[in-house]
């Protein structure tokens, strides 16, 4: 029973204060995040924005799910099949990117991807995000896929 009570107190932490609950749009978080996936956010972004953080940010009239590959001062090069950050290889993609493109990331800009990195429209075609775009970041997954 105690276990029980705990793991809803821990569902309802998830609940309150700054989170936010959101449904993942789409397979571009793939294997991730699947389409129809809850998710809870943190919206208290005091902490930081760091590398890797899974966000929802606001683009348009739309939110999106993205991680976040690149932080201020990083350099990202996406050329045909390849992804570097900071002069390493992150990345390589069936998907032709086109023309070659370095982007130095300015104070205040992320460069956000998909996890799905062959299906997902991101920074490489949309360019960096601000950090005043970003709502939350995810602190935990609802659904189990």
């Amino acid at each position: 029973m105690k276990i029980l009570l705990f793991l809803f107190a821990l569902f309802l932490s998830g609940l309150s204060g700054d989170n936010k609950q959101y449904v993942i749009d789409g397979p571009s978080m793939m294997p991730t995040l699947h389409d129809g996936d809850r998710v809870v956010v943190n919206t208290d972004l005091s902490s930081g924005i760091h590398r890797d953080d899974l966000i929802i940010y606001a683009w348009e009239d739309r939110e999106y799910c993205k991680r976040v590959l690149g932080i201020p001062g990083d350099t990202v090069e996406v050329n045909e099949h390849e992804i570097y950050l900071n002069g390493e290889l992150i990345f390589t993609t069936e998907w032709d990117n086109g023309d070659s493109t370095t982007t130095v990331l300015e104070p205040g800009q992320l460069y956000v991807i998909g996890d799905n990195i062959n299906n997902s429209l991101d920074s490489r075609a949309l360019g960096p995000i601000d950090e005043s775009q970003v709502v939350g970041k995810i602190i935990r997954k609802l659904s189990l896929h």
